[in-house]
């Protein structure tokens, strides 16, 4: 099957998860003059039709102008956060774009024209620094990504992400919560989600079923070692009592070959997967069911766990996105949801 990852997924790739920034250094000089109180520029483009061809979602015109209000709402809320009215020390660069039918496997699936609508606001930050006496531009980002009903980036950096469960349903280690920023969780990998009000985005997994999926891939895999690791899962399974197959499960820095742990214990994440009933089937395929938002900077030297005080040697794109991630109106955003009367 065609695989249809969108050029905004691989370039988050490339600058998140993996820390590739292709042609820069791993850092800004910091001997540079940076330029804070230098009011830049604030530019936004749209593009509705988004990606055009076979896989596209052939949208009608109702349907682009209403999504066409809804990014150009969202860049208004962007816009209105006080980090970015002015930009101060930076260009702020805002592209509203609609993506690619595709699901949490990169796999596009016919007929595009029923898919639910995927799209993504982008911002890029630039800073301005003292280039031979003049003001100049450097092209070293720092990124925030608004994605509409994009199953994607709450699993980014996910582990187990190769695991199916007895369902058919993909297993994940679910991202540690950093903290709440305006009421919302921000994860482990920079992602902050912003839900349907009473769907639940993940569903736990149990011992059980974690177990049965970890024996189904070991089984598969041959002989050898994984004989081993299926005989081993197997009296790890035999050992639980009822109570301890059906609570979920937890998985850490534990001594047990699966890694399962309890939910106490030093680095216990949770084991989850997507809620295949999280989107409503009855609502139009335009509307906004699920808002993902992504942070990361191309240096990756931003820590989000806390709010963030500027440092020495922290230029102005970093600053000011740290300062974005606490000054945006995040109940605006959030009305942006089309709940179908809930």
């Amino acid at each position: 099957m065609k695989r249809c990852l969108p050029v905004g997924l691989v370039l988050a790739l490339l600058l998140g998860v993996v820390g590739l920034v292709p042609a820069f250094p791993a850092r800004a000089d910091e001997s540079e003059q940076y330029l804070f109180d230098h009011v830049g520029n604030w530019t936004f483009t749209l593009n509705p039709k988004g990606h055009i061809g076979p896989g596209s979602y052939a949208m009608t015109a109702a349907e682009q102008a209403q999504y066409a209000a809804k990014l150009e709402r969202l860049a208004a809320i962007v816009h209105d956060a006080p980090t970015l009215d002015p930009p101060r020390g930076i260009d702020a660069a805002v592209t509203g774009s609609v993506g690619v039918p595709y699901d949490e496997n990169g796999e596009c699936r016919p007929p595009y024209r029923t898919q639910r609508v995927v799209s993504e606001l982008r911002l890029v930050l630039k800073y301005y620094y003292m280039d031979q006496g003049k003001a100049a531009v450097h092209p070293y980002p720092a990124n925030m990504d608004v994605d509409f009903n994009n199953t994607l980036p709450p699993i980014m950096g996910c582990e187990q992400g190769d695991l199916k469960d007895d369902r058919g349903r993909t297993v994940y280690r679910m991202p540690a919560e950093l903290r709440k920023v305006g009421g919302y969780p921000l994860y482990r990998n920079l992602v902050m989600l912003i839900t349907l009000p009473g769907r639940p985005f993940w569903l736990p997994v149990s011992r059980e079923q974690y177990l049965r999926a970890l024996m189904t891939r070991a089984a598969a895999d041959g002989e050898g070692t994984y004989k081993m690791l299926l005989d081993l899962y197997r009296k790890e399974l035999d050992a639980l009592t009822t109570g301890q197959r059906r609570s979920q499960a937890y998985i850490g820095a534990g001594i047990k070959p699966s890694g399962l742990c309890e939910p106490g214990d030093e680095d216990a994440s949770p084991v989850v997967t997507i809620n295949p009933d999280y989107f409503d089937p009855t609502l139009p395929r335009t509307a906004v069911q699920l808002i993902t938002i992504r942070w990361y900077t191309a240096s990756n030297a931003v820590d989000f766990t806390a709010p963030v005080r500027p440092q020495d040697g922290d230029n102005p794109a970093e600053v000011r996105i740290s300062e974005l991630l606490e000054a945006l109106d995040y109940r605006k955003i959030a009305a942006l949801l089309d709940t179908g009367g809930r």
